[in-house]
């Protein structure tokens, strides 16, 4: 480092230099290179006036230093501010109060969203008065003008919002904006405004399709209004008009073998008995016919229904009234529980361990199983049985009416058993399934 003070032939020449990023010499304005600064008679300054000089200037060089340095982080803090806020897809602005009245309020920045939303124009309005810059805001009605929310929220420290803000024709507008006014420093407002129109058309063009949705609906509804009393006047002509014909024919059959079966040939019994036992199977069919339109037609109740307790009482009914004895196995999980229709769930239990009961006729020991099991993604409800199972390319046929796997005369049935489980699964919210058993026989998965 160069010393500040050099003394030079016993007199008192001082050289200065600061120390920056060139050193530069300083001397006395009113003296010259070459001249010397004296002492007493000749009116120069002495060497502990200079040096206190020197020390002041150079306190007030490291002040200034620092004052640049702290305008330095100050002007690189408001580069940041300011490409940060030009990158947001929202439009800042900031306002100063300029006195009472909202137009003389001065706009000190604004972003390129901003520029972009209302105008390059605006983004030149910088410095300005607000009736300079946009002077039709302060004509907007009492909830839309801006102006006089800015004001507000400058004065009182209060954040406000306007949401939706209508701009353009106030009829027609050409969009619409979510506005937000924050207090940013003493009578200083900043305003941050989000273009919400694709919201607010997405909104509308929704109410449009849910009216439409709603229009379309009450039609349907009035068609299944009109379907639904045509059922039950269907119900009423089956369990009338039908039911009363095949009573009439199988008590003529009952009374031709009771009083004349003596006297028939066989072949003439043979064939009284095969019209007995076909008007037998038809009102079966409309006995299930009539339990399906009146499933449709139930008001549902719901509670919880201890359905492990319901599937032990339902199996050991269909054992104990099993045509022909044979050993059967009808295992049930304990503790499950449904919310759900009580009388429902007992119609479904009768169908399906009924139905597992038949198709394990054959197989000793017949054995059926109830309970719940993690499968495709859910807790799902099964029967399971040990019987002949099905062809699994057919599994969507089992639960349509009257489609039936197997033949009559092997497994006999009004092929109305797993439509009607299948309408009450739907009934309650859930789907019903069938899969083959890999050892054999076949599984109902039913949900709720």
């Amino acid at each position: 480092m160069l010393p500040r003070f050099l003394p030079l032939d016993g007199r008192q020449k001082v050289h200065v230099w600061f120390i920056g990023l060139r050193p530069k010499k300083w001397m006395r304005p009113d003296i010259q290179p070459g001249d010397f600064m004296g002492d007493g008679e000749q009116g120069g300054l002495s060497r502990e006036v200079l040096a206190a000089r020197l020390r002041a200037l150079e306190n007030d060089n490291q002040g200034l230093r620092a004052e640049c340095a702290e305008l330095r982080g100050k002007v690189a803090g408001l580069q940041v501010f300011r490409d940060l806020t030009d990158e947001l897809p929202y439009g800042v602005g900031v306002w100063r109060v300029c006195g009472v009245d909202p137009g003389d309020m001065r706009l000190l920045y604004t972003n390129d969203r901003a520029a972009l939303e209302w105008g390059e124009e605006f983004a030149q309005q910088v410095g300005t008065s607000l009736k300079e810059a946009i002077p039709e805001a302060l004509e907007a009605p009492g909830p839309f003008n801006l102006p006089g929310m800015w004001h507000r929220v400058a004065t009182s420290g209060t954040p406000e919002v306007v949401d939706p803000l209508p701009y353009g024709d106030p009829e027609e507008p050409r969009g619409w904006l979510r506005a937000h006014a924050v207090p940013a420093g003493e009578g200083i407002v900043g305003m941050v405004f989000d273009n919400v129109t694709r919201h607010i058309r997405a909104e509308r063009q929704l109410h449009e399709l849910n009216r439409a949705l709603e229009l379309r609906v009450r039609e349907r509804t009035a068609k299944l209004d009109d379907l639904n009393q045509e059922l039950t006047a269907f119900s009423y002509s089956v369990s009338h008009d039908l039911r009363a014909p095949l009573r009439t024919v199988q008590g003529f059959t009952d009374a031709l073998i009771e009083d004349f079966g003596e006297e028939l040939p066989e072949d003439a019994r043979g064939y009284l008995r095969r019209i007995d036992a076909a008007a037998r199977r038809m009102k079966e069919r409309i006995e299930g016919l009539l339990l399906l339109s009146r499933l449709s037609r139930t008001r549902m109740l719901s509670e919880t229904v201890h359905i492990s307790d319901r599937a032990k009482k339902a199996g050991a009914r269909l054992k104990a009234g099993l045509a022909k004895p044979r050993e059967v196995v009808v295992e049930v999980q304990p503790g499950l529980e449904v919310y759900a229709d009580p009388r429902l769930i007992e119609v479904l239990l009768e169908n399906l361990i009924g139905n597992a009961l038949k198709f394990t006729e054959g197989t000793d020991p017949s054995v059926v199983s109830f309970g719940m099991k993690h499968t495709r993604g859910t807790m799902a409800f099964y029967v399971r049985d040990n019987g002949v199972g099905f062809d699994s390319s057919h599994a969507e046929k089992m639960f349509k009416p009257f489609q039936r796997l197997h033949r009559e005369e092997d497994f006999p049935g009004t092929g109305i058993g797993l439509a009607t489980v299948q309408r009450i699964v739907h009934m309650q919210g859930g789907r019903v399934w069938a899969t083959v058993n890999e050892d054999g026989g076949a599984t109902i998965w039913f949900t709720l």
